[in-house]
């Protein structure tokens, strides 16, 4: 995908993007990783957006890696009552 010039960005996506870097200063990065996900439906070519999506993702995997490895925990500990309650049917 071509980089398009951020002059050339629709001014939608700037405000979304400035919004998303705001958050991504003040560590909110659910919020941030929103912004920069509508600032890149307006414009997928919005590069820069994109980059800053990827670094808030990263910083909340390693802000929560213990919370993310119960959440796999649990569902991998479930699957056998899962596939019991499939096979009672």
């Amino acid at each position: 995908m071509a980089e398009i010039a951020e002059a050339d960005v629709p001014k939608r996506a700037r405000e979304l993007f400035e919004r998303g870097m705001i958050a991504l200063e003040r560590k909110n990065l659910a919020y941030a990783m929103d912004m920069f996900m509508a600032a890149l439906n307006i414009e997928p070519a919005f590069l820069k957006a994109r980059k800053f999506l990827r670094t808030a993702g990263i910083q909340q995997l390693k802000a929560t890696p213990r919370a993310a490895y119960r959440r796999h925990l649990v569902t991998l500990t479930s699957i056998p009552k899962l596939i019991q309650g499939h096979l009672a049917l």
